[in-house]
């Protein structure tokens, strides 16, 4: 039996890709959340919009989990591995025995801690219950405030100024994405949120939050500027999730990489163990590659996961070889 720590894109491709593939063994997916593997992207979008009810977007449909023989765990985490007896022991108790552990544990969220930042009405966006918490709060919020320029930080505050709040957005750096896009694309994507009626404020971190009855009232910045805000989205990166998977033994990196790979891109030091999800880090993709600063690069993008799901998929016992390219 081969056990999937992480239900997200990683893992759930991973399944997928095992299937296509030949491998005929019982597949069991562990995942933290309980709710049936979905897709995060349109949370930030879709999902917020003024929809009464927004429903998630699956991953799968929960047919694909039946026909496919998988075995999923949902609400659940892995809170002790034991690499000499093959088992995975789970929060309620249980445990599982593996031929073959795939550690998908994905990221979470890079968390504020500059003075206020715990009071209410400040959120985070990344799993199904984050958005739900933000879309009721949109309901009655009059002023947003988004800490983070990326993707997530500039979809959220399109989706919010469409609602028709008032919406700014504070960028420490000096335009949007700009670890991703050229400064002309930058440029572009700043022109269409400002003609959208969206505040951006280059050049301007976020300094602290001021409240009232322990509810966020207004953001100040780097910049000593004070904006209202009863909601708050940050959206300042993420770091990978290494936490669960340090206990069997296995080597990590993280800093400026995240997941240290093996054999050769995708396997822990472990060789019971993979690691193909979000976080996995991997050697460049060529030798001298202009962009790489060290020895291990982080696709942080969302086709990474899948990419790296179907690269481990031969490494798994019964697979036979993949097609993805």
């Amino acid at each position: 039996m081969d056990n999937i720590v992480g239900n997200g894109q990683a893992g759930i491709q991973l399944v997928d890709s095992l299937r296509t593939e030949g491998y005929t063994g019982r597949i069991t997916v562990i995942g933290e959340e309980a709710h049936f593997p979905y897709q995060r992207p349109p949370l930030s979008k879709d999902y917020m919009s003024d929809a009464k009810t927004p429903l998630p977007l699956p991953l799968r449909a929960e047919r694909f989990f039946a026909g496919n023989d998988v075995d999923s765990r949902l609400g659940v985490r892995v809170t002790a591995v034991d690499r000499a007896r093959r088992t995975a022991t789970l929060d309620d108790g249980s445990r599982l025995v593996y031929s073959k552990l795939v550690l998908a544990t994905g990221a979470a969220n890079r968390e504020l801690s500059v003075p206020g930042s715990g009071l209410a009405g400040i959120h985070g966006l990344r799993t199904l219950s984050d958005a739900e918490a933000v879309h009721a709060r949109l309901a009655v919020a009059r002023s947003v405030v988004v800490i983070g320029a990326g993707f997530i930080g500039l979809e959220f505050a399109a989706a919010a100024r469409q609602r028709g709040l008032d919406v700014t957005v504070l960028e420490f750096a000096d335009r949007p994405m700009g670890r991703a896009l050229s400064p002309a694309m930058s440029g572009y994507f700043a022109g269409a949120h400002e003609r959208m009626g969206v505040q951006l404020r280059f050049g301007e971190g976020i300094a602290s939050f001021e409240g009232r009855d322990g509810h966020v009232c207004s953001a100040v910045s780097t910049a000593g500027h004070s904006y209202p805000a009863d909601l708050v989205l940050v959206g300042i990166g993420v770091i990978p999730r290494t936490e669960r998977p340090r206990q069997p033994g296995c080597r990590w990196t993280t800093g400026s990489s995240w997941m240290a790979p093996c054999a050769p891109r995708t396997r822990t030091s472990s060789p019971l163990g993979t690691a193909p999800a979000t976080p996995a880090a991997m050697p460049p993709p060529a030798p001298g590659w202009s962009q790489c600063r060290t020895p291990r690069i982080r696709p942080a993008i969302w086709p990474g996961p899948s990419w790296e799901a179907a690269r481990a998929t031969p490494s798994c016992p019964g697979s036979g070889p993949s097609r993805a390219r």
